[in-house]
């Protein structure tokens, strides 16, 4: 069986530091629709509780034992074809994150090749997220601690009111005024120790407190769209913020420290670097300070300034 400690092997080379990886050569092999893949354009890979990999693709989703796929899509009755992001509920029950459909619930305990009508109705559940086709785009799921899933949108960040049954899906405010001709997407979401939300979105990082109060940061203030792509929260309690224009760390005010007031990222609290060692970047002089922040650019030179 793939175990979950062979993906971890594999993520841990991506950790390693630069200079390690590039002095070795990783083995690399290409998996493509001949291996039995679904697509060729995989959105999201996530790794399970049994440790298997699963493949989110432009035309279904893929599961992955080590050696070979087992794909799930509309030749296995799924009422789906473009999948976004995964999130396993418990043993063998997951939801899928699509392009336009919603959320389906997918058992996987059910066998792969459809016998029937019923059967494909049992395996795949459709549930719309709202009436707003944007918001059945569906972009990322996540599963906080208290058991509430979340759900990130081009039309916005919903909530469930649970998992089983037929589960409502609410809207939620993030303190990000709407415009009729601009999609409030939301890309990531993570949780921290404190139990604040952190939710990346087409206009910038918001922070959603337990309690309800939410701190806005504008990342690129004079540019258009502020988009955060994905967010990464270490133990360290940095938070890694991939955005449109380069990697970002930051480390957050703690709760105590944050003001009801929403306090943007400024100029002057972000140092907008790119260190080379050579002629391949270096991450050194993490931010240590609550409330400061380091960017980090592929390819710049010098100190950066918006």
């Amino acid at each position: 069986m793939f175990t979950l400690r062979r993906s971890q092997q594999a993520l841990l080379a991506l950790c390693l530091p630069l200079s390690s990886l590039f002095s070795q050569e990783l083995p690399f092999r290409t998996y493509s629709t001949v291996d039995g893949l679904a697509h060729n354009r995989v959105k999201r890979v996530v790794a399970d509780s049994n440790g298997f990999l699963w493949f989110c693709t432009s035309d279904g989703v893929s599961r992955f034992d080590g050696s070979r796929f087992a794909t799930f899509g509309t030749a296995q009755g799924a009422p789906f074809t473009s999948a976004n992001d995964l999130l396993e509920l418990s043993h063998g029950l997951y939801w899928i994150a699509t392009n336009g459909d919603g959320v389906i619930r997918f058992d996987a305990g059910i066998g792969l090749a459809p016998t029937g009508p019923d059967a494909r109705k049992a395996r795949f559940q459709q549930m719309l997220v709202s009436r707003d086709s944007a918001a059945n785009r569906v972009n990322v799921l996540f599963r906080d601690r208290a058991g509430t899933v979340w759900l990130g949108t081009d039309g916005g960040l919903f909530k469930t009111t649970g998992v089983k049954g037929n589960p409502k899906m609410l809207p939620v405010p993030i303190g990000i005024p709407s415009h009729a001709d601009r999609l409030l997407q939301i890309w990531s979401i993570v949780e921290d120790q404190e139990h604040c939300l952190w939710l990346g979105t087409r206009f910038g990082l918001v922070r959603m407190m337990p309690g309800g109060r939410k701190v806005h940061y504008r990342i690129t203030p004079r540019s258009a769209t502020d988009l955060v792509a994905s967010l990464l929260l270490r133990n360290d309690s940095t938070l890694w913020i991939g955005h449109q224009a380069g990697l970002l760390i930051f480390r957050p005010p703690s709760l105590a420290e944050v003001g009801l007031s929403q306090a943007p990222l400024q100029r002057d609290d972000v140092l907008m670097q790119a260190r080379l060692a050579g002629s391949r970047p270096h991450l050194a002089g993490l931010p240590s300070r609550r409330g400061s922040a380091q960017f980090y650019q592929v390819g710049g030179r010098g100190q950066e300034t918006w």
